[in-house]
């Protein structure tokens, strides 16, 4: 398991670190780890302007991890590839077990 320094504990929550590909042909989530920047790919269909790419990851986030959208913000990176969103009321250990769940062998 190489990518939990994806995820960053906080008091309310987790941070998860994102690496992301905007004007995809598909949706994916979670794709591959990158671990020299210590983020997890995801891809969008949408693309960057007017915020529609970051709208996207939310939603995307929303129904992978089954939290409200309004507990999803993007806390770094919203003009960048690179983000950090902050999954609130979902601890660290919640989201490990969701993504080895959904996707054991990341």
């Amino acid at each position: 398991m190489p990518w939990p320094d994806a995820l960053t504990p906080t008091p309310k929550g987790c941070f998860i670190h994102l690496h992301v590909t905007p004007n995809s042909t598909i949706q994916l989530f979670p794709g591959y780890y990158h671990p020299w920047r210590h983020t997890i790919d995801i891809h969008v269909t949408s693309p960057t302007k007017e915020n529609l790419a970051n709208q996207e990851i939310i939603r995307l986030l929303s129904t992978f991890f089954h939290i409200p959208k309004k507990h999803i913000s993007i806390i770094r990176g919203h003009t960048t590839r690179t983000k950090t969103l902050h999954l609130e009321t979902l601890s660290i250990n919640q989201a490990k077990k969701i993504l080895e769940t959904q996707y054991n062998g990341l």
